[in-house]
């Protein structure tokens, strides 16, 4: 199976560490929240779909917010993409029977 995306979370926050990036309140805790889902041993099927909501939500910062570094969108979306892959294979692999949509 592919990268998680957990990596790649790690280098987005990582950046944001090293340039003293200043995001919003609301973002850091949805990102918190998403370290700690990320972070959890055993994750279910819902787990994936609770890290697939705070994804939405902290992505819609980016699409309200213009003064975000693009290497920062660049570096999130790289984790958004690898992380969708692993949802869907992890879906596909516990209900073979079902449709993704």
């Amino acid at each position: 199976m592919k990268s998680t995306g957990k990596k790649e979370l790690t280098i987005f926050i990582q950046y944001i560490n090293d340039n003293n990036i200043r995001l919003p309140n609301e973002m850091k805790s949805s990102l918190k929240h998403l370290i700690f889902k990320w972070r959890k041993k055993n994750k279910t099927t819902d787990d994936f779909f609770s890290i697939k909501n705070d994804n939405i939500y902290i992505s819609s910062f980016f699409e309200n917010m213009r003064w975000f570094d693009k290497s920062l969108v660049q570096l999130w979306n790289n984790y958004i993409d690898i992380s969708l892959s692993y949802r869907i294979q992890r879906i596909e692999i516990e209900h073979p029977n079902h449709y993704i949509i």
